[in-house]
């Protein structure tokens, strides 16, 4: 969990666990206290940052893609 929050750019503690706890809608203080079943959800909602994140940066790739050609 902590090397994917780092993935999307959550290098220290606190804005970790405030994606966590947004997600979640909990007050937890350190990633160890989740659940199974928080973990996959926190998992899941990483993914859906991701794809978000990669859908943002289209339009911009799309420009260089075609300024290179």
């Amino acid at each position: 969990l902590d090397h994917q929050l780092n993935q999307l750019g959550y290098d220290s503690k606190e804005p970790k666990l405030q994606f966590i706890n947004n997600t979640l809608n909990s007050d937890y203080t350190e990633l160890t206290e989740l659940s199974p079943n928080e973990l996959q959800t926190a998992f899941s909602a990483i993914l859906l940052a991701r794809e978000s994140n990669e859908i943002a940066a289209w339009p911009s790739k799309l420009r260089y893609t075609l300024v290179q050609n």
